[in-house]
């Protein structure tokens, strides 16, 4: 082998080894450029799954406040529900007030006696009809309701006039004024002897 033969041959290696060298780096460069891109892809997922997994606990969150407050109604309109009946010094002064003009209204009052409820609120309701300047059943009367009658009825005596109309109607609706079921009905027969009864109150039990 002559020397140009060697020469030519070592110059192709040194070309070669720089055209290697040279892919190598080329391949390098690619691998850190995947690499990144991989790594940045990862951390793009892994925000967006962070984000999302954020949104879901908020949604959550807000879902257990809204069941929690409606859980908080629901005692409370349960409360409500099971609580007697009754009247403060506030409204019964309310109530008195308003029906005062009908002063010496007669009227008297049934109810189960042997319901408390509707027993110890038919008593708040002739105290004050009575501070209201009423006379509470000047007979000296009683009876009882039947059957499963709720609520308030007023009924006005046939005979006792328009003036006794319009008390009971105020009666009504000064006792629906503050939150208490009431309604009147059309005349009915009450008690005329020895002292005529212009209103009945029907205290039935808690609607």
């Amino acid at each position: 082998m002559t020397v140009e033969t060697l020469e030519s041959l070592s110059r192709i290696s040194n070309i070669a080894v720089v055209i290697l060298t040279a892919l190598l780096a080329v391949a390098g460069y690619f691998a850190w450029l995947y690499s990144t891109d991989l790594a940045a892809l990862k951390e793009d997922e892994l925000n967006r799954f962070k984000l999302e997994s954020a949104k879901e606990i908020a949604k959550a969150n807000e879902q257990a406040a809204i069941a929690e407050a409606l859980a908080a109604e629901s005692q409370l309109e349960l409360a409500k529900f099971k609580a007697p009946r009754t009247l403060t010094d506030e409204q019964r002064k309310r109530i008195a007030e308003k029906v005062n003009a009908f002063s010496g209204t007669t009227f008297e009052i049934i109810t189960y006696p042997g319901e408390p409820e509707p027993a110890n609120f038919s008593n708040l309701i002739a105290e004050t009809l009575v501070q209201a300047g009423w006379i509470f059943n000047p007979n000296n009367t009683s009876g009882s309701l039947r059957g499963l009658a709720s609520g308030i009825v007023v009924n006005v005596g046939k005979q006792a006039g328009s003036m006794a109309t319009q008390a009971g109607k105020t009666l009504v609706e000064s006792l629906t004024a503050e939150g208490v079921s009431a309604r009147l009905v059309g005349s009915a027969s009450l008690q005329v002897n020895p002292i005529s009864i212009a209103i009945k109150l029907q205290v039935g039990k808690k609607p």
